[in-house]
């Protein structure tokens, strides 16, 4: 037992030094067969960029879970581990030869099946609007629209360096201390492995001009897929505080960033008469960098709306409210960050364009004045990952 109540930091430091030790021998692997992301209109590198992100996350997750797995039993993750290197070969493919939205979404259906059909899905509402337990068809359908969702929305989440990892890093987080605290040791040594292996990453793809890469699909379907996983794993964790069941309004509190920024520019382009599949640069990423935001900024500023939605739910949690008043809080809190946040750029780039003009001349400022530090911080990254 006092093994496995610390397997989880063996996971993190096997999965860490992994993915320190793998990523310069992919970027070579990278370079020398053209497995890189070329510039185009809606991208912001100048050079192409390795996309092979996913594959050293796959690697540090397999070779920790087995390190792990000598502490304590990580058989309960076979299912969960293998839907996930199922996406990863589907964004690997979608990364070389652009797979259709349809063809992934066939695949994203079959893989969140076979996780319902294990006890990874949402057939409990935790008392919302009066409701517990509901229909298997229901729950079903219910996994499969909250499934396919949310692995989406998290891989549209991934226009710009280190928003996908470090966003994923923060929920991850957050999810693995529920995970703790509730003495769900194998969770929280699963959430582990993904806070090691994203950490270097993370660092080489904001900081490091040499040795920088890309996560590509393979990898972003992976955060998305196990933003799933964990909601069920949480839905159904067995409560031991009084805002255990408040799981919904908490689940919508981490995840609200991808969720509502998919919404809000899905339901964008319908309204204008395109197809919601169809790419644009009006995600919330492309506006704070249209403004004049760079993107190492706007990422850091993106992070820090969702701390804030995050601390609304933790406030709120305190005050003892029904589970359906404190989702429908949430709900409207975190429109009122995300969605006013962006409407009042898109409403003042049209209505008052100089105005707009005049903030982004001073973010622009800003992006330059920190961009001194943000180079300090590049040269030691390269120098430390040379000398190694």
């Amino acid at each position: 037992m006092m093994l496995e109540n610390y397997t989880w930091v063996c996971c993190m430091v096997v999965a860490f030094l992994s993915v320190c030790y793998i990523n310069p021998l992919l970027l070579m692997i990278a370079y020398k067969k053209d497995i890189t992301d070329k510039p185009s209109g809606r991208k912001f590198q100048v050079r192409p960029i390795p996309v092979i992100g996913g594959w050293s996350l796959l690697a540090a997750i397999l070779f920790s879970l087995l390190i792990g797995h000598l502490f304590m039993p990580m058989n309960d993750l076979f299912i969960p581990v293998l839907g996930l290197c199922v996406m990863f070969l589907l964004g690997l493919i979608d990364d070389l030869i652009e797979l259709s939205y349809r063809t992934k979404f066939i695949f994203q259906l079959i893989v969140v099946s076979l996780w319902w059909f294990h006890g990874y899905r949402f057939d409990d509402l935790c008392g919302l609007f009066g409701i517990h337990e509901i229909h298997p068809i229901a729950s079903y359908l219910l996994s499969l629209f909250a499934g396919v969702g949310l692995i989406n929305a998290h891989n549209l989440l991934d226009g710009i360096d280190g928003l996908s990892s470090g966003y994923s890093i923060g929920t991850t987080f957050l999810c693995g201390i529920y995970f703790f605290i509730h003495g769900d040791n194998l969770f929280a040594s699963f959430s582990a492995v993904f806070i090691g292996a994203l950490i270097p990453f993370f660092a080489c793809n904001v900081f490091s001009k040499k040795y920088k890469m890309f996560i590509g699909d393979s990898g972003a379907l992976m955060l998305g897929s196990l933003s799933y996983i964990f909601s069920c794993r949480i839905v159904h964790t067995a409560p031991i505080y009084s805002v255990d069941v408040y799981n919904f309004a908490l689940l919508l509190a981490i995840y609200g960033l991808p969720v509502f920024d998919t919404i809000r520019v899905m339901s964008s382009r319908m309204i204008n008469g395109t197809s919601p599949f169809l790419p644009d640069r009006t995600h919330f990423h492309h506006l704070f960098v249209d403004m004049g935001f760079a993107c190492y900024i706007t990422t850091f500023l993106l992070l820090l709306l969702s701390t804030v939605v995050f601390a609304g739910w933790f406030m709120t949690a305190a005050l003892g409210w029904c589970v359906t008043v404190q989702l429908v809080v949430m709900v409207v809190w975190a429109m009122v960050v995300f969605w006013g946040v962006s409407g009042f750029m898109v409403r003042l780039k049209k209505g008052n364009p100089e105005r707009y003009e005049n903030y982004r001349s001073k973010a622009i400022a800003l992006s330059k004045r920190s961009h001194v530090f943000f180079k300090m911080l590049q040269g030691l990254m390269d120098r430390k990952n040379a000398r190694k």
